[in-house]
């Protein structure tokens, strides 16, 4: 008898108006997203993703949490949508997080942790910022639906709805996004209708179910792709376009400018044994492409980054 939970739970504490909406995958080897939902925890196939959207598709309902006394000093902090938020991380590190491990490709957290044998307690406690409430590693975005729309209907039917609160304003949720981000990571999406807001969350799981598929992004994804000549068709005119292009991903190295170096070096390895002339000074070979690369002037920036670049033992040297 299988005794591990399914995937249903219950959801965090986001109140009402507002709705929960979290992912999970399975690779389709594992048997995709087939009878997924009802998957036990102890699938190691299925991993949760680190995102959590939170939507507010009642507005009102966090423009509430904006509302803070008129007369309290500090004015950038929100202790009602800074409380809401607590309880939402612990429930979701407590509950959510505690199930499901992490998938590191589409989340970019790390595993998540499982409760220890014997009770949650520990898994609560060693998971905790040292307040004991446990942290939690998900990315919160908050989509925001039809807030400002809610926002000016307010104003129009008489401002604030208790006095002993300053009304909200759009200045005041301006402010309140850009505090969600700075102080507590949290990403917030306005939308206008439903259609935007349904686009919005179609878009977030398209691009969560293709994350694992990325190419990883390595230095070689940092140079220009640049086209072949056409017209070489011989294998000594295809090696020195080859020769060009290379030679054009050194940050000032225009067409125009390989063409006049490969006129004077047809191949890499001449340049090289050039360089490895014993009979030259130091100096004479970083200055060897000054009256290569454009006629009637000097290039010295450019020939000397050349020069380092084809003989600097330094991986990390800056070359520009």
């Amino acid at each position: 008898v299988d005794d591990v939970a399914p995937l249903r739970w219950d959801g965090p504490p986001v109140g009402r108006g507002v709705g929960c909406v979290r992912w999970i995958r399975r690779d389709h080897v594992d048997g995709g997203s087939a009878g997924v939902a009802a998957a036990p925890s102890n699938d190691e196939a299925v991993q949760r993703t680190d995102m959590v959207a939170i939507v507010f598709h009642e507005p009102g309902a966090f423009l509430k949490l904006l509302e803070r006394a008129a007369s309290a000093e500090a004015r950038d902090d929100y202790p009602e949508l800074r409380a809401w938020l607590g309880r939402v991380r612990t429930s979701l590190a407590s509950r959510w997080e505690q199930r499901w491990k992490s998938d590191p490709e589409v989340g970019g957290g790390k595993r998540g942790k499982k409760p220890a044998a014997g009770g949650g307690s520990n898994w609560a406690e060693n998971n905790s910022g040292g307040n004991g409430i446990a942290s939690s590693s998900s990315r919160l975005v908050l989509v925001l639906h039809r807030v400002q729309a809610e926002l000016q209907r307010q104003w129009n039917n008489g401002g604030r709805r208790r006095q002993s609160f300053a009304p909200t304003s759009e200045e005041e949720l301006n402010d309140a996004t850009v505090w969600l981000l700075m102080e507590e990571n949290v990403e917030c999406t306005l939308t206008s209708c439903d259609d935007e807001t349904v686009d919005y969350l179609v878009n977030m799981t398209r691009a969560l179910s293709e994350a694992p598929y990325y190419e990883d992004v390595t230095e070689l994804h940092c140079v220009k792709k640049l086209k072949a000549d056409a017209a070489a068709t011989s294998v000594v005119e295809k090696a020195q376009c080859a020769w060009m292009r290379m030679a054009r991903q050194v940050p000032g190295m225009s067409e125009t400018k390989a063409r006049k170096l490969v006129e004077h070096f047809p191949t890499l390895m001449s340049l090289v044994e050039k360089y490895e002339d014993p009979n030259l000074t130091l100096d004479e070979k970083k200055r060897l492409l000054d009256d290569c690369l454009v006629e009637g002037r000097k290039s010295k920036k450019l020939s000397d980054s050349f020069y380092r670049l084809m003989t600097s033992n330094d991986p990390n040297e800056l070359i520009s």
